[in-house]
């Protein structure tokens, strides 16, 4: 809901090329918005994605809706695909089962996110509110009746931020920080937040001087942290520090912090450290940087 498929789609194919070729190309000059425009070379590599995302389009794994919806919009979307690939099975007056054609396939709506949602009309009310509750219920009964996984994207609330400049401690989300409701946290599995300490004049994060991950001369920052806040089935309150390659939307493991070194900052920021998980290409030149190799 939150953005055009062709603007999804160029990110992805930015994406693509970075990873097959090692050669980035941001979505807004691929889109021709700068004054930068797209070489010859470059403009094969993009043509060389089209059968990709067409064969992954026409085969259905995966479908992209354009446009605002309301929750029950959504349920009903979902309820179809569901109905397309099985059939429901009335078990009594008040017990319905859903029977999959294939057990195996793994459905993943992707709600895009919460704070999108047209407004509904709940109980005669129509609330912000209430709709994300109402978003909430028809996700879970996704998960729980057609064995879905759904993913629902969340923003944070406003007053986040002048809560962490009002108190000294941990920065991060917790469960009061989703924003509307607590329901999508309640009724989730599993929640995880993803964090940019910079966004709060945060510099000194998990032990790591974040300072060091931001270029001086774009500006651009490199550093997220990511928390899980909720796991049913395990443990929870687990936190991750990643690099992050803002242009693509790429993520990548950093080491921890006890195994970190200086060396690893400027391969971040020159974006070696993220080809250095692309096996196709030729890394030995970047090898033997500090004590490791890449």
């Amino acid at each position: 809901m939150e953005r055009p498929l062709l603007q999804k789609l160029a990110k992805w194919s930015c994406y693509k090329i970075w990873k097959d070729h090692g050669v980035l190309i941001t979505p807004s000059k691929l889109m021709g918005w700068t004054d930068i425009k797209l070489n010859n070379y470059e403009k094969d590599l993009f043509d060389s994605c089209e059968e990709f995302f067409e064969t992954m389009q026409d085969n259905g794994i995966i479908t992209i809706i354009e446009g605002q919806d309301n929750p029950r919009g959504i349920w009903k979307q979902l309820e179809e695909y569901a109905l397309h690939r099985g059939v429901y099975e009335q078990k009594s007056e008040y017990e319905r089962v859903y029977h999959p054609t294939d057990p195996n396939l793994i459905v993943m709506p992707v709600i895009d996110h919460a704070g999108k949602c047209k407004m509904e009309t709940v109980d005669g009310i129509k609330s912000r509110k209430g709709t994300t509750d109402k978003l909430s219920e028809y996700m879970s009964i996704c998960r729980d009746l057609f064995k879905m996984s759904p993913v629902v994207i969340s923003q944070f609330n406003r007053s986040m931020k002048s809560d962490i400049y009002n108190k000294q401690t941990d920065p991060e989300p917790t469960q009061e920080s989703f924003k509307e409701t607590g329901n999508l946290f309640e009724d989730c599995d599993i929640a995880l937040s993803l964090f940019n300490p910079v966004k709060y004049k945060i510099m000194d994060h998990m032990g790591y001087d974040i300072a060091k991950f931001i270029d001086r001369q774009t500006g651009a920052n490199y550093f997220r942290s990511l928390k899980m806040l909720k796991y049913t089935h395990g443990e929870d309150d687990i936190r991750w520090s990643l690099s992050f390659n803002g242009a693509i939307g790429q993520f990548k493991d950093l080491p921890k912090l006890s195994e970190m070194e200086e060396y690893i900052y400027d391969e971040v920021k020159s974006l070696r450290w993220f080809q250095s998980e692309l096996p196709e290409l030729n890394l030995r030149p970047f090898a033997g940087f500090g004590k490791n190799k890449i």
